[in-house]
């Protein structure tokens, strides 16, 4: 903490922005009062150019954004030079449903400081809450698809991932599969039969129970079921970044072991109607895209 009461905080996430020829250490050199920001009220920032590419520049702009650069156009603002704290200093109000605040700095010149192309992020509270796990679907997700009774909605708020459908029923297993980018063909989920282009995690609900769970997931997760089968998951601790699009896709299999695929419910639509689901068969979701 300094002397205005400003709490350092460290670079949370990795979106390079911007096409500026900067790059600079974080850590301590950008301060937010108050921290964390509150949606809906102005906020404080001060940047300390030492040892960054601005170090020495006559004029710093202030570029500034809102969850993950999505909320809105970002927005530049001249920033005051305050002698006694060697800083930078501009005031900016912050959109009542913000999460996050996203900053990065430049003199007007072409020249960057972007934290090493990671841009700095802060918390922002009183905004949007996330997702929320009750077993009704969010509002804010959107669909992917639609088949023969079965639909595939997502949504991306942060680096919170957001899947669902309806739950699991008609001697059905549910799979919602999830990857950075489907990989290689490897025998399918529980013992099913035919083969999936590999996937880095997926939740699944049995039809004869009703259990649903998360597997091989690394981020954190969620799940409800109750009218939809709907599940999150963190996509920075599962790629350790937040990818610019993630791959996903919805299977059902017949409930026995070596249950086979159903292609005529499968999302996104089948490309061949066989038995294997392809990594071409997966959608590719940008996860930039505010979807609440």
């Amino acid at each position: 903490m300094d002397g205005k009461g400003r709490v350092t905080r460290s670079p949370i996430l990795h979106v390079a922005i911007g096409d500026g020829a900067g790059s600079g250490g974080g850590g301590d050199r950008v301060t937010l009062v108050p921290d964390p920001a509150v949606a809906g009220q102005s906020a404080e920032v001060a940047y300390d150019p030492q040892g960054g590419p601005l170090d020495g520049t006559s004029a710093v702009a202030l570029h500034y954004g809102f969850d993950d650069w999505t909320n809105g156009a970002p927005a530049d603002v001249p920033m005051t030079w305050d002698s006694s704290a060697a800083s930078w200093e501009a005031t900016v109000t912050l959109p009542g449903d913000a999460y996050q605040l996203d900053l990065a700095f430049h003199d007007g010149a072409g020249t960057w400081d972007n934290n090493n192309g990671a841009d700095w992020h802060f918390d922002v509270t009183g905004g949007a809450t996330g997702w929320v796990m009750d077993g009704e679907l969010d509002a804010g997700a959107r669909v992917i698809g639609t088949k023969n009774g079965v639909t595939l909605w997502v949504g991306c708020l942060g680096d919170e991932l957001y899947v669902a459908t309806q739950p699991a029923g008609a001697g059905a297993d549910r799979f919602l599969l999830i990857a950075e980018a489907a990989g290689p063909m490897v025998p399918a989920m529980w013992g099913k039969s035919g083969e999936v282009a590999a996937w880095d995690a997926f939740l699944a609900m049995e039809a004869e129970n009703g259990w649903s769970g998360w597997f091989d997931a690394a981020g954190d997760t969620r799940l409800a079921a109750g009218s939809v089968l709907e599940g999150t998951l963190r996509l920075t601790q599962e790629f350790g970044a937040l990818p610019r699009t993630v791959t996903l896709a919805l299977a059902l299999y017949a409930s026995p072991d070596g249950g086979a695929l159903d292609p005529t419910r499968q999302l996104p639509p089948t490309a061949d109607g066989d038995d294997d689901l392809q990594a071409s068969e997966y959608a590719v979701l940008p996860t930039r895209v505010r979807v609440r």
